[in-house]
C-alpha cells in the first residue's frame, strides 16, 4: 500500500513537470521554434558615424578645390599654348613670306644668278639663324647661297616636300631631317611653277620658339613638326631634340582640338599637357605642367585638412575609447546575466533530468514488486474471480510501466541524450517483426492486420532498428487501439535520393474513428489527444506520437498525419537510410570441432546465487522466483554485505541492485572484482530501474557482465541467471570432429 501511495503521489508531479516543459517549448511539437536567445548589443557605431561625414566633407572639399584649380590650370595652360603657337606661326610664316619676296626677284627672270645670290645674301643677313638658301628648278638645285652656282648639284634631300610644292604651287615646311628643317616656297612665273626656293634652318635656330617670357616657373614647352618630332623645347624639358614625342602625345595632337590631359613625361612622373595645333603648318605646341608643380598650391590646404582630420580622429578615438569601455562594462554585465541565466537553465534542466530519473527509478522499483508478485500470484491456484482480479492488476501495472517508460523516453529525446545506432539490419524482417508483435492484439479485437511492402524496398539498410521498431510499434498500437471494426495496414516503400541513400516511406493506415481536421495539429503534442474523451474511452498517455515525431526528426525525417472523422487515419513518416556496400560472398566454414564432455550437462541445474537488494518486497520477490527455479539464494541488504559474502563463499552468479545504501552496486562490483580468483571472477548481473545508456555503460565498466532492467519477468530473470552463471567443471574433455558422438566408457 505504501508503494501504491508513492506512485499516486508521484504522478501529479510528473504531469506538472510535463506541462511546464510543454509551455517552455512554446509549441515545439507543432513545428514552432523556441524563443530566440537575446541578441548581443552591437558595438557603438557613432564614432564611425561622426568620422564618416567629416571624411566625406574633406574629400568633397578637396575634390571641389582641385576641380576649380583644374579649370584654372586648363585655361591658363591653353592660353599659354595659344600664345606660343602664335609665336611659332609668326616666326615660320615670316620666314616663308621672306622667301616669297625673294622668289619674285627679277634676277631669276633674267637668269642672273650672281645678282640673285647677292639678293639672297642680303636677305639671309636678316635671318642670322638660317643655314643657307637654295634655288632649284623643276628638277635640281641650281644655286646654293654658300656653295654658289651648282654645276653638279647633289640630290634634293626633301624630295617629297619638293615634289609637293612643284605639284601644288603651295609653300611647305619639310619634316625634320637630321638636325635641320627646310622652308620651301614655289617660284611662279606666268601662273606656272618654274622652280622652288628653300631655306635650311638648323634646330638651334628654332630654340627661341620654345622660350616664352610669361612661362611660369617649372612649366615646360615643346614644339613638334608634322611628324610629331620635337624641333624645339624649353631648356629644362627632359625631351630630346629630334626624337619622337611618343604615342600619347601623338594621340592628343591628332585630335586637333585644344585640350588639357595628363600624360607621362619622358623623365618619369606625370604632367598636365595643354596642346594647340597649327593647322596651316601641321605643327603642334604643347605646354607641360608637372603634377608636382600643379599640385603645389594644394599643399597648404591639404595640411589644414590633415591637421583638422587628426584633431577629429583624436577626438573620435577618445570618445570611442570611452564608449567602448562603457560598452565593455555593459557587455560584461550582459554576459554575466546571460551566464547566470544559462547556469540557472542548466541547473533547471539537470533538476528536471534528475527528477525524471529519480521518479522513474522510484516508480519502477515498487512496480517490480507489484508485477512480480502479480505473476507469482497468477501462477498459484486461484478461483476464476480471483484470476480475473489478478489479470486486471497486471494490466494496470503494465499500463503504469508503459507510462513511466514513455515519460523517460521523451525526456531523454528532448535533452538529446538518445544516441542513434548506425548498424546494418534486415528492413523487411523488422517490419514483419512489428506486425507479428501486434498481431495477437489485433486478433483479440477481431481486426485484420496486413502489410504491403513494395518490391523496391531494400533488403538491408543502415540505421537504428530498435528506434524504428519503437516508432512502428507505437503507430500500430495507436491504430489498433482506435479501430473497432475493419483493419490496420502497414505500407512500406522506398524512394531513391540524390546522395545515393534510400528514403523509406512507412504508412500505418486504419479504419478507425478518425480525427477532426482542427485536431490534427495537436496529435504530436505531449499529453494531448484528439478529444478529452479519447483517453477515457481508449486509454493511452498521449506521449506515443510525440515520441514518434521526435525520433523521426532525430533520424532526419518527417512525419505527418492525414485523417477525417469516420474515415480512419493515415500516419506516414519518411526517413533516409543508407544501404551498406555489397560484401563478398562468405567462404564455406571449415569443419567445426566441438568440445564434448564425457558426462552430459543439462540446462537446468541448481545454482548458488548472491542477491544484493535493499527493498524488502523486492528481496522477497527475488528469493521466491529464484528458489522457485531450484536455486539457493543468499540475500544482502547493501553492497558492502554483498562484497563480504562474495569473499567468504563460492557463488555461481551475483545479482546486485545499483542503488543501495552504504555501498551502491557499482562500488560493490568493483570490490568483488578486486578479490582474488575465483571469487573475483564471479559473474555479475546489474539490477536497475534506471535503464539509460549511461547507466548501462557505467555498469559494464564497473565489472558487470549484463544488465537486467526492472521490472522483470520471472522467466527472464531465470534465463539471465542460467546464462550468466559459471559453467560446471566437466569431469573430462574429449576433442571430437563435428558430427561424431562420444563412445561410452567400457567397464
Amino acid at each position: 500500500m505504501d508503494n501504491l501511495r508513492e506512485i499516486r503521489s508521484a504522478l501529479p508531479h510528473l504531469q506538472e513537470e510535463a506541462r511546464l516543459r510543454q509551455e517552455a517549448s512554446a509549441g515545439l511539437g507543432n513545428g514552432a521554434r523556441p524563443p530566440a536567445p537575446p541578441r548581443r548589443r552591437m558595438p557603438a557605431l557613432w564614432p564611425v558615424l561622426v568620422l564618416l561625414p567629416l571624411a566625406i566633407y574633406a574629400v568633397v572639399l578637396l575634390l571641389f578645390i582641385r576641380s576649380l584649380q583644374s579649370e584654372d590650370l586648363s585655361s591658363e595652360v591653353l592660353d599659354m599654348a595659344e600664345a606660343a603657337a602664335s609665336n611659332v606661326r609668326a616666326e615660320l610664316s615670316g620666314g616663308l613670306d621672306l622667301l616669297d619676296l625673294l622668289a619674285a626677284s627679277t634676277a631669276i627672270d633674267q637668269l642672273d644668278l650672281p645678282a640673285f645670290r647677292q639678293e639672297a645674301g642680303r636677305l639671309s643677313r636678316t635671318r642670322p639663324g638660317w643655314q643657307t638658301i637654295t634655288l632649284s628648278d623643276r628638277e635640281r638645285d641650281v644655286l646654293d647661297l654658300r656653295a654658289g652656282i651648282l654645276v653638279a648639284a647633289p640630290p634634293i634631300p626633301d624630295v617629297a616636300t619638293f615634289e609637293r610644292v612643284i605639284a601644288t604651287g603651295q609653300r611647305a615646311i619639310a619634316p625634320l631631317r637630321g638636325e635641320s628643317i627646310t622652308l620651301r616656297v614655289p617660284v611662279v612665273r606666268d601662273g606656272r611653277v618654274r622652280g622652288t626656293l628653300a631655306a635650311t634652318l638648323p634646330l638651334t635656330s628654332l630654340a627661341p620658339l620654345a622660350l616664352h617670357n610669361r612661362l611660369p616657373a617649372g612649366w615646360l614647352m615643346t614644339v613638334t613638326d608634322d611628324q610629331f618630332s620635337i624641333v624645339a623645347r624649353s631648356p629644362a624639358a627632359p625631351h630630346r631634340l629630334g626624337t619622337a614625342a611618343g604615342p600619347e602625345y601623338e594621340r592628343l595632337a591628332r585630335q586637333r582640338v585644344p585640350r588639357l590631359e595628363r600624360l607621362p613625361m619622358p623623365g618619369g612622373g606625370d604632367a598636365w599637357v595643354g596642346m594647340v595645333s597649327i593647322p596651316e603648318l601641321q605643327w603642334s605646341v604643347a605646354v607641360w605642367v608637372p603634377a608636382s608643380v600643379a599640385q603645389a598650391p594644394l599643399w597648404p590646404l591639404r595640411l589644414v585638412l590633415a591637421l583638422g582630420g587628426v584633431w577629429a580622429l583624436a577626438t573620435a578615438l577618445l570618445l570611442a575609447a570611452w564608449m567602448l569601455r562603457r560598452d565593455r562594462r555593459l557587455a560584461e554585465a550582459e554576459a554575466g546575466r546571460l551566464a547566470a541565466e544559462a547556469a540557472r537553465a542548466a541547473e533547471n534542466d539537470r533538476r528536471k533530468s534528475d527528477f525524471l530519473t529519480t521518479m522513474s527509478h522510484e516508480l519502477r522499483t515498487p512496480l517490480t514488486g507489484i508485477l512480480g508478485f502479480t505473476d507469482l500470484l497468477a501462477s498459484s491456484p486461484l478461483s476464476p474471480q480471483q484470476r480475473q482480479w489478478v489479470e486486471q492488476q497486471r494490466r494496470a501495472g503494465n499500463a503504469l510501466l508503459t507510462l513511466v517508460g514513455e515519460v523517460l523516453d521523451l525526456s531523454r529525446i528532448e535533452e538529446g541524450a538518445v544516441e542513434l545506432e548506425h548498424i546494418p539490419f534486415d528492413l523487411p524482417a523488422t517490419l514483419h517483426d512489428c506486425l507479428n508483435l501486434m498481431r495477437p492484439v489485433a486478433q483479440k479485437k477481431g481486426l485484420g492486420l496486413h502489410a504491403v511492402l513494395q518490391p523496391a524496398l531494400p533488403q538491408t539498410v543502415l540505421g537504428d532498428p530498435l528506434r524504428l521498431r519503437q516508432i512502428i510499434n507505437n503507430l500500430l498500437s495507436n491504430a489498433i487501439r482506435f479501430t473497432q471494426v475493419g483493419e490496420v495496414r502497414l505500407e512500406a516503400a522506398a524512394e531513391p535520393m540524390r546522395d545515393g541513400r534510400a528514403a523509406v516511406v512507412v504508412t500505418v493506415a486504419d479504419t478507425g474513428v478518425g480525427i477532426a481536421p482542427e485536431k490534427l495539429s495537436q496529435v504530436f503534442e505531449r499529453f494531448r489527444q484528439a478529444d478529452a474523451s479519447t483517453q477515457r474511452e481508449h486509454g493511452g498517455s498521449g506521449l506515443g506520437l510525440a515520441i514518434c515525431q521526435r525520433l523521426v526528426l532525430a533520424m532526419g525525417g518527417t512525419i505527418r498525419a492525414d485523417s477525417a472523422p469516420g474515415q480512419g487515419s493515415r500516419f506516414t513518416f519518411r526517413i533516409p537510410l543508407s544501404t551498406p556496400p555489397r560484401a563478398r560472398a562468405p567462404q564455406p566454414p571449415a569443419p567445426a570441432r566441438v568440445l564434448a564432455a564425457a558426462k552430459p550437462v543439462t540446462e537446468s541445474r541448481s545454482l548458488r546465487v548472491l542477491v544484493a537488494e535493499d527493498v524488502l518486497p523486492n528481496q522477497a520477490l527475488l528469493r521466491a522466483v529464484l528458489e522457485g527455479g531450484g536455486h539457493a539464494v543468499d540475500i544482502a541488504s547493501n553492497g558492502q554485505e554483498a562484497a563480504e559474502l562474495a569473499a567468504l563463499h563460492d557463488y555461481d552468479v551475483g545479482l546486485l541492485d545499483i542503488r543501495m545504501p552504504v555501498m551502491d552496486g557499482f562500488a560493490a562490483a568493483r570490490a568483488i572484482r578486486g578479490l582474488p580468483a575465483p571469487q573475483g571472477e564471479l559473474p555479475l548481473i546489474a539490477l536497475t530501474a534506471d535503464i539509460t545508456q549511461a547507466v548501462q555503460n557505467e555498469a559494464l565498466a564497473a565489472g558487470f557482465g549484463s544488465v537486467l532492467p526492472k521490472p522483470f519477468e520471472a522467466l527472464d530473470l531465470l534465463d539471465s541467471v542460467l546464462e550468466a552463471a559459471r559453467p560446471p567443471p566437466p569431469e573430462s574433455y574429449v576433442l571430437l570432429p563435428a558430427g561424431k558422438q562420444p563412445r561410452p566408457k567400457s567397464n
